[in-house]
Parts: structure tokens; sequence; C-alpha cells
């Protein structure tokens, strides 16, 4: 580091500090001599108070000191290897577990004598760390290329190494998401072998279906060196076979579809399962099974369209809600049609604001949950006589907005997909005028008018003791289906954002005390976790008491719990379990005794690294030729490390960094300064002057 003095724009006044010194140096000295000293101390006494006082009217210049700090940055090098459960799944994983990771640690190490090394590991996340324990259950290289760019995007990044067998089961190909100025290199770990296998690749059905229907089973499966052979498939129901196909295997790299139609037996959620037989031979069984789970429900959710103006809005909601097969649609066109009972059904959807009295009071008294869309036809006192919780000044006029997603909005999930689909959304037309929100009111799109982006809901769910609602304060949205279907081939972006709506509003029993949340089906490499609510009897959270949680699995055994408190609510980490169909049971004391209620979920299993054990070095030749990088095998490893410890392109960068700061902060100028008068004044009084 050098320093360097500057006065800037006080330079000028410099000959007058140095003048200051030397007339008072002069006065003191010159003109009042001290008596029976030589002339040398006399001379030491006068550079001394010379010195002084030109430091301390230099100080009154403020000076600055210039400080030039230089630093040196190594070059960096990424060593990411694969931590996925395909790379042990193979014969030769005892060389994986041992040999390699000391091998793979020695690499790291090496290179610390040039580089700054940064280790990773990735399967279906990234994670820092050096030794894998190939515990990932899926692997998803994509999300290695994104976070490599986020953390070293602008850092002197020399190369990346990428260790792994190429297997891929989730996200998409990295090459296309790889955005570094730096080669990667590739470590070509796994066995290219084709061995002999039978497997099924993916299942297509219904995840909900109804009692007495029948519902497609569509079966992916295939075989390696197994010409000639027949293969069995079966399909099983809670264990017992249902259906079956026999398939004669006609090549070495088999692959069909069969088609099933099934029966939909006893509601709830049953347990069906896909297996294929066992080939002599075969090393790799997991993939010769697939389980799935399928929600038989008893009846479906009778919805009331009731439509006071005609738009192909109404088509584009009836085809969403249709698609879900959960919900029985009837259409009631107010312009031809009387208008519905609504205690025959169970959800209305009003589109336009009814002009029938009758109808609206009906509605009301029925607290049958509503599905409001408010058109630019529409009158907002229409609209406020409903007290769904939000109230609407209207000044006649409308204006043209954008979809804005809350991502604080928690009353149930946002699909994946639609936070990306609705920056490209056309504006619908909604009232202008203030937007009063009551409390209980949850905005799940806000309105975007022009570049600004308002508090004003858009899209709105709110409940209450009795019922709950579902607000859209704009119409035009038919289009919003169709920009999903132009930009991604399908409408399930808008039509699952239709299946939140339509859920939330099919939880009617809002009086029950006790509720118990958790999802419908967990994978066994996540915690099952749930939350609850118990009400006294005037509706008022109580977590007082002790709740009591018991999972049963299908073998019979039982697991109790005590739920903890959590807020005003309960809570409960039950861990990870085994794959398989689980009930519930929960129950709390109450004032009206001991309630309880009941429920099921499904822990699936991940068998992705298991589906596919043959590496695809292809993928990883294709990514190092993309980015100028080489490709080496285990046994080349030494290769590599002399390659990168002799590039000549990998440089360290010196980058250097000027400090001002005030001369006047530095406390040893003022122990220099002191110093000085210090000697001074000692020497006086040893020379007998005061």
């Amino acid at each position: 580091m050098n320093d360097f003095f500057t006065f800037g724009a006080n330079a000028a006044f410099l000959p007058l500090a140095i003048a200051a010194g030397l007339g008072y140096a002069l006065i003191l000295y010159r003109k009042n001599r001290i008596e029976d000293i030589s002339p040398a101390m006399h001379r030491l006494l006068f550079a001394l108070r010379f010195l002084s006082v030109t430091a301390i009217a230099m100080l009154l210049l403020n000076p600055m000191i210039k400080q030039i700090k230089k630093t040196v940055q190594r070059p960096v090098v990424v060593l990411a290897h694969d931590n996925s459960l395909s790379i042990v799944s193979n014969a030769d994983s005892a060389f994986y577990l041992n040999d390699w990771t000391k091998r793979w640690t020695e690499f790291s190490d090496a290179l610390e004598e040039k580089y700054t090394v940064r280790n990773l590991l990735f399967a279906d996340e990234v994670s820092d760390g050096q030794r894998p324990d190939y515990s990932g259950q899926y692997t998803d290289m994509s999300v290695l290329a994104k976070d490599l760019s986020r953390r070293f995007s602008g850092r002197n990044l020399s190369s990346v190494i990428i260790a792994g067998d190429g297997i891929i089961n989730r996200g998409t190909d990295p090459k296309w998401v790889y955005t570094l100025d730096a080669p990667a290199y590739s470590i070509l770990l796994g066995d290219t072998v084709n061995v002999k296998d039978r497997f099924i690749r993916k299942i297509r059905t219904n995840e909900v279906t109804y009692l007495g229907n029948s519902f497609p089973l569509e079966v992916e499966t295939g075989a390696t060196l197994s010409a000639g052979e027949s293969l069995s498939v079966q399909i099983l129901r809670n264990g017992k076979r249902i259906d079956s196909r026999q398939v004669e295997v006609t090549s070495d790299n088999f692959f069909t579809t069969l088609d099933f139609l099934l029966e939909a037996g006893n509601p709830g959620l049953q347990h069906y399962s896909v297996r294929i037989s066992e080939g002599e031979g075969e090393r790799n069984l997991h993939n010769n099974v697939k389980d799935f789970y399928i929600r038989i429900l008893d009846s479906r959710k009778k919805v009331a369209v009731v439509a006071s103006h005609i738009s192909p809005d109404i088509s584009a909601l009836m085809q969403a809600m249709n698609s879900l097969n959960s919900y029985e649609t009837e259409l009631f066109d107010l312009n031809t049609d009387d208008a519905p009972d609504p205690e025959l059904f169970d959800i209305l959807v009003l589109y336009g604001m009814p002009d029938n009295e009758q109808f609206v009071m009906d509605t009301k008294e029925s607290e049958k949950p509503v599905f409001f869309v408010l058109t630019g036809r529409d009158a907002s006192e229409k609209f406020n006589q409903f007290e769904n919780g939000i109230l609407i000044d209207s000044k006649g006029e409308q204006n043209l907005v954008q979809p804005i997603v809350n991502e604080d909005f928690s009353a149930f999930t946002i699909p994946g997909g639609f936070s990306d689909l609705a920056a490209d959304l056309s504006p619908l037309s909604v009232p202008f005028g203030e937007y009063n929100v009551a409390g209980g009111v949850s905005t799940l799109l806000f309105q975007k008018v022009g570049s600004v982006t308002t508090d004003m809901p858009l899209l709105s769910v709110s409940k209450s003791l009795n019922t709950r609602f579902c607000m859209l304060m704009g119409d035009g949205f038919w289009k919003w289906r169709m920009i999903n279907r132009k930009l991604y081939g399908n409408t399930n972006d808008f039509d699952q954002l239709i299946s939140g709506l339509m859920q939330y509003l099919s939880i009617t029993n809002e009086k029950q005390f006790l509720f118990v949340n958790g999802k419908e089906q967990y994978y066994e490499n996540e915690n099952v976790t749930f939350s609850a609510e118990v009400y006294d009897d005037n509706f008022v959270l109580n977590n007082e008491k002790e709740l009591r949680l018991t999972l049963t699995a299908e073998n019979g055994d039982t697991f109790p719990f005590s739920m903890l408190p959590a807020g005003s609510g309960y809570t409960l980490d039950a861990g990870r379990l085994l794959p398989g169909r689980y009930t519930y049971q929960a129950g709390v004391e109450h004032s009206d005794g001991y309630i309880s209620v009941k429920g099921a979920f499904v822990v699936s299993e991940v068998v992705a690294e298991l589906n596919k054990l043959v590496a695809d070095h292809n993928l990883l030749r294709q990514l190092s030729a993309g980015t100028e990088g080489l490709t080496y095998y285990p046994s080349e490893l030494d290769e590599l490390q002399n390659h990168l410890l002799n590039s000549e392109t990998a440089k360290p960068v010196v980058s250097a960094r000027v400090i001002l700061r005030a001369l006047v902060s530095d406390f040893r100028v003022f122990i220099f300064i002191i110093l000085l008068l210090t000697i001074e004044w000692f020497l006086r009084r040893y020379a007998g002057s005061y």
C-alpha cells in the first residue's frame, strides 16, 4: 500500500503554513535569545518550534492522505460433483464410494497451489461440499448451471470442472442455461454399457375420479437386451391384481405404450401399482414397479354459472372447471332463463351483477360460496350489496389494468407457472375508483395501471364463519386462457388457477371447531408436516388444550404425536416416512366433548435416479464442447490436473483501490506534535528558561 499527501484546493495556502511556523520560531528564538546555551542547542530549539507550529498550521488546511491499496485475486476454479444415487447404483459402486472420493479430495487440494477452489455438490439442489455421499434422489443440472451463473458471474473464474454421469431426470439441458465465460471440463463417471433391464418409464392417469366411473391409465414400458422374451404387465389395487397384459419384446431396445381402462371402486384415497415381470439376469429391479394413488370421490360439486351478460369469459371459465373433473357445471342466462335456486348448488358463479332482487336475497341467505366476476356493464352498487369484503367507490369509468401477482398470497398455493405467465397476459377492464378492502380479504392479483403497481385488488378471496367468496374485478380474461395455450401449448396454468380458486370456495365447513391442514402427497425425501386450528364456542382460536394426532400406515402400524402450539394454532413435523398410504386422526377435548377429524395422504417413492442407470456422456461432451472445454475419464484425472496447473490463461487479477483519508483523523500526527513540543519544553527547562 502506497501513501501520498494531497492538499486539494488548499494547496495554495501551504506556503502560509510554512511562513507561520518560520515567523513564530524567528520571533521566539531570534529576538528573544536564551542566554548561556550553545548555538547548536539554540538552532535545535528553533527547529522544534518551527516544525510544531508548521504542522499545526498545516492541519488547519485539512490535508488528505491518498492511499493506493493493491489486491491480488487468484483465479477461481469450481469443482462440481454429481451427488445423486445413480453414481453408486452400478457394479463399480465400491470404487466411487472409496478410491474415487479420496482421489477427488487430493485433486481439489492440489489445485489450491494455483487457484481459489470452490467445491460444490449437485443433485436435486446445489450445496457446498467436497465429499459426495450420493444421496440425491434425482438430478437437475440446469439448477447447477443457474447457481454457477449466480455465484460466479463477474468473478475471475478460470474454469468449471463437472464430475457426473450425465443422467438428468429434472429440469432442462444445462447447456441452454450455462452463461459463464469459462470453459466447462467434464469428468465422465458411471457406466455406458447397456445391461439387461425391464423398466416402467412413466404412467399417466387422473389424480381424481368419481365413484362408478371408468378412468384411463397409460403405461410407458420397455426392455433392453431382452429380444424374444415375454413381458408381463400387471395392474394391482391395494395389492390385488385387477388387470394384466402380456407383451412380446421384439428388439433389444424395446419400448411400447399400453392403455388400460380401470373401474373406480371404493371412495377415498386408493393405492394402485403397475408391475412388470423380472427378467433372467436383470440387476436393477427398482424400475419394475411404480405406485400411484387416486382419490375417488362420491360426487362432484354442483356449480351454477349465472350470467347477467354473455361473454367468451363464461366459456373459458366453464372449460377450465370441466377440465378439473371435480365440478358439474350448469349455465343460467338471466336474459332468457329463470334464476336458479341457490340451495340446489354447492357453488355459485355470478358473471355480472344480477338485477333480480329476489335471487340476490336468496343468494345471501343461502350462505353458499360465490365467485363474483364484475364486468364493465355492472354498477358498483350492485356489487357492494353482497358485502363480500370489498367496497368500490366507482367514478363511472373503466381502467385497463395488468395483473401483478402478490408473492405474499397464502390462502392457497399459486400455480408455479402462473407467475411467469402473468407478465404476458392481456389487460382487463376494471372500474376506476377507490377500493376499500376489509381485513379478512386476501389479494392474489393487484392492479397495475400503466407502469404503476397499485395495492388495489384485481383478484381476491375472503371468508367468514359462514361462507367464502372470490372476487374478480374485471372481464376479458378469456384471452388469458388463449395466451396460455399460445405460449406453452396448453392451458394448464390458467386452469390450475381456477382450480385453486374453486377448491378454496369448496371448503364450506367453517363452523367446525377443529381443522387439520396437510398435503395429500409427500415424497419420501421430504418431511411430513401438518398445521391445525382449534376454535372455542365463540369461534376464537385457542391452542391451550393438547391436540393429539395419530398416523396409521397401510400395514396397521400406528404413530402417535402431540401437535405443538405455534402462534394461535398448532404444528407438527412428523419427519420422513416410508412410501405408502397413511391415514390420520386428530382429536382434542372441547366443551362439546372430544372432537376429531380424519384424513389420508400418501408418501410416494422417489426412484427417478434408479429408472435409468446407463450413463449419458453425450450430454456432458456437448456441454464441454460448447464452452471450449475438454472431457476426461476418472483414470485421466492427473492429466486434467497438470493441464490446469500449467495453464497460461489462468492468471491472477491485480486491482488497485484509492482511499482518501483526512490527516487530522490520524492520532499519530498529534503524538508527533506533542512530542516536538515536549522535547522543546524539556530543553528550555534544562537551559533554565521558562
